[in-house]
């Protein structure tokens, strides 16, 4: 079929597909994949309120299976309905199990592989990609124009409008990861309850924590390839109760603010004039952090520090005792590939 951009996902996933057989969702934003892959598995069967149209499995597991998916996907639910194998791909190979299903798929049944970031010419990724039944639908970090339909949303649902100054500080604030702005936008919501109109006040007692000054520390040690300026500021954060993956989801971010400003500049852009018109949500008092980053870092560099922080948000949500640690790591990493530049 075809490859489904990031920004044109919200609309494919609206409604049902009978062209498609398998939805394969991946990127670098491990919330928005989870929100996207549920919303692929919902619109593919009669009834998402029934658990037997829905099947839910774990790709190491079912690989040690390689007959389970085929059983699953081919089995009749209780009540009758149309029915989704929704697949949380591990770490082993999966194309071997599902190869069988692809070449014969039953007619009532809808496979969705929830991956995670898979480059370009990935096997898995190719191999969606050449089907005229599949689906490939990137998740990347929300843009502005999606995170303010995001907003509008979450605050239309509670009743309430959003001045535009807060809006502003919420888009300068959010947008790493879906499921993390989601959760700080509905407890935004919920403060502002009884109210009619969310207000700058609102954001800064509520939604600014996430961008709190230990974080910005931990985050800029990283991307100025100060690996041991990391860790003191990153326990400090975890201390005053940021998240793991709120840390990690800003630092992504991050990145993909620095990313955008040397694409433009390696393509010709001028380099004062592509920083202002990208890091505008960057806080005026870490103008300076940015410029130095700026110069320190290539394009190429910056993917794989994408990469590497993405990688990073599942394990932190999979293997809670660890987290501290594998985001304190995660930056540390980050800190090397600056130092390799």
């Amino acid at each position: 079929m075809a490859t489904v951009r990031t920004n044109d996902a919200e609309r494919f996933l609206a409604q049902r597909r009978p062209d498609v057989f398998v939805y394969l969702v991946h990127g670098t934003d491990s919330g928005l994949i989870r929100e996207r892959a549920r919303r692929a598995a919902h619109v593919s069967v009669d009834d998402p309120a029934d658990p037997f149209q829905i099947v839910r499995l774990d790709g190491d597991e079912a690989t040690r299976d390689p007959g389970r998916i085929a059983d699953e996907a081919r089995g009749i639910g209780l009540f009758g309905g149309r029915r989704a194998i929704w697949i949380e791909v591990g770490q082993r190979a999966i194309i071997p199990a599902i190869e069988p299903l692809i070449e014969d798929p039953p007619s009532d049944c809808t496979l969705v592989l929830e991956a995670g970031n898979l480059k370009k010419g990935a096997p898995l990724r190719a191999l969606v990609e050449r089907l005229p039944n599949g689906a490939s639908v990137e998740c990347y970090p929300d843009d502005e124009r999606a995170l303010g339909a995001l907003i509008d949303e979450e605050a239309r649902q509670a009743g309430l409008s959003v001045e535009s100054g807060a809006r502003k500080a919420l888009i300068d604030l959010l947008g790493a990861d879906r499921l993390a702005t989601r959760a700080e936008l509905s407890k935004l919501m919920l403060y502002a309850r009884g109210e009619r109109v969310v207000t700058e006040d609102h954001v800064a007692a509520i939604v600014a924590d996430a961008s709190a000054p230990a974080t910005d520390d931990a985050i800029d040690g990283a991307f100025l390839g100060r690996a041991e300026a990391v860790e003191e500021p990153a326990r400090r954060a975890f201390a005053d109760g940021v998240d793991p993956g709120v840390l990690i989801g800003s630092a992504l971010r991050h990145a993909a603010i620095l990313h955008r400003i040397r694409l433009d500049i390696e393509a010709g852009r001028p380099r004062p004039e592509a920083t202002a018109a990208h890091g505008r949500g960057v806080h005026f008092k870490r103008q300076r952090r940015l410029e130095d980053q700026v110069g320190r870092w290539r394009a190429d560099a910056l993917a794989r520090a994408i990469e590497t922080l993405a990688e990073a948000l599942p394990r932190i949500r999979r293997e809670h005792r660890l987290a501290d640690m594998i985001a304190v790591r995660a930056l540390w990493q980050t800190a090397k590939i600056a130092d390799r530049r």
